[in-house]
């Protein structure tokens, strides 16, 4: 590749069967990290993956290397009813103009093959779905594990990318995992 990489972005209703299979590995390979690093099931089932690429409310941004090969993925709805793990009615409380007219979306989520991570492959699907959010006057909301969070700092890039294209990320809300072992301690 060149010194300076490129990556074409394009938008998908329904992703093509061709790109299921290798977007899948790309998911799992990504994700699967988050099983013990997450108190929230982050990780999909093939299942799950499949019903999702094929949910036409959920836009699916898929990143292409030069020679076509599906390097990073963003999932992406106006339609907050699909992201079964958050309270649309919150969303639409805050930002009541936005989810009247259409313009409350959420960043289902964003990944890049490991092997290009760091190469742009996150910044260039961001760049396109931020572009849209400032054509339509949007809201884009969105949540992160603590571990991407502290971490893996993907919050410090996003609020980096983000710079100057919108107002700053802010945290609207926390949900803590909590345990108590009864194996230690007094009897």
């Amino acid at each position: 590749m060149n010194a300076v990489e490129t990556w074409r972005v394009e938008r998908y209703d329904v992703l093509p069967a061709e790109l299921l299979a290798p977007l899948r590995a790309l998911y799992a390979r990504s994700f699967e990290p988050l099983r013990t690093l997450a108190a929230a099931r982050h990780v999909l089932t093939e299942t799950e993956f499949a019903e999702e690429m094929a949910d036409e409310a959920i836009s699916k941004y898929v990143a292409l290397s030069d020679d076509g090969e599906p390097v990073g993925l963003t999932t992406f709805t106006l339609d907050l009813s699909t992201v079964t793990w958050v309270s649309a009615d919150f969303y639409a409380h805050r930002w009541p103009e936005q989810a009247a007219t259409g313009r409350l979306y959420y960043l289902g989520y964003t990944l890049a093959d490991p092997a290009y991570q760091r190469r742009g492959v996150f910044d260039a699907m961001l760049t396109v779905v931020t572009d849209r959010a400032i054509d339509d006057d949007a809201v884009i909301a969105w949540d992160m594990c603590s571990f991407n969070v502290d971490s893996a700092r993907l919050a410090d890039g996003i609020a980096a990318l983000l710079s100057g294209r919108s107002t700053d990320p802010e945290v609207v809300d926390t949900q803590r995992y909590y345990a108590a072992d009864f194996t230690k301690g007094p009897r």
